[in-house]
This record gives structure tokens, C-alpha cells and sequence, in this order.
């Protein structure tokens, strides 16, 4: 079985300067059934990506993010569902 866990912003080195695709995969396989394979990954980029961070710079997170975002999300998972048919 494979998962994929999604980061709710686009991996940019910009927003994520510091950020270990791999430590991080190597953490939640660790956790992870014998036979399931955790796969990270990000939305594309998407207009208004920034607003997670210009908001969550001024302590003002209030929800719009989330609107802003799920297109993004959601067509990732579309995307990953088609590819993984496809095999």
C-alpha cells in the first residue's frame, strides 16, 4: 500500500529553505505498517500560496488559507489517483 501525505503549501526553497523530503519520509515509514510506503508531497504551485505565511508572519491565521489552498490539494489527489491507475 502506498500513502500520500500532503504538505498543505508548494515546496519552494523560499518557504522551505531547510526542509528534509527524505528525514521526513524516513520518520513516517517508520511508523508505517510492513508493505506500506508513506510518500510525501506538495500541491503545485498555486496563486495566493504565499498567504499562509504573509498571515501566519502576523499571528493572523483565520481560516483563509484553507480556502485558498484545497483547489491545490485537491488537484493533487486527483492527480496521484489517475497516475497510480494508470500502473
Amino acid at each position: 500500500m502506498r500513502i500520500l501525505m500532503l504538505n498543505q503549501a508548494p515546496m519552494t526553497e523560499k518557504r522551505h529553505p531547510a526542509y528534509d523530503v527524505d528525514a521526513v519520509e524516513t520518520l513516517v515509514n517508520s511508523y508505517a505498517s510492513p508493505g506500506t510506503r508513506i510518500e510525501l508531497g506538495f500541491p503545485d504551485d498555486f496563486e495566493g500560496s504565499e498567504i499562509f505565511h504573509a498571515l501566519g508572519a502576523e499571528s493572523k491565521l483565520n481560516g483563509l488559507h484553507h480556502m485558498v489552498e484545497a483547489p491545490a490539494i485537491i488537484r493533487k489527489i486527483v492527480w496521484r489517483r489517475r497516475t497510480a491507475t494508470m500502473r
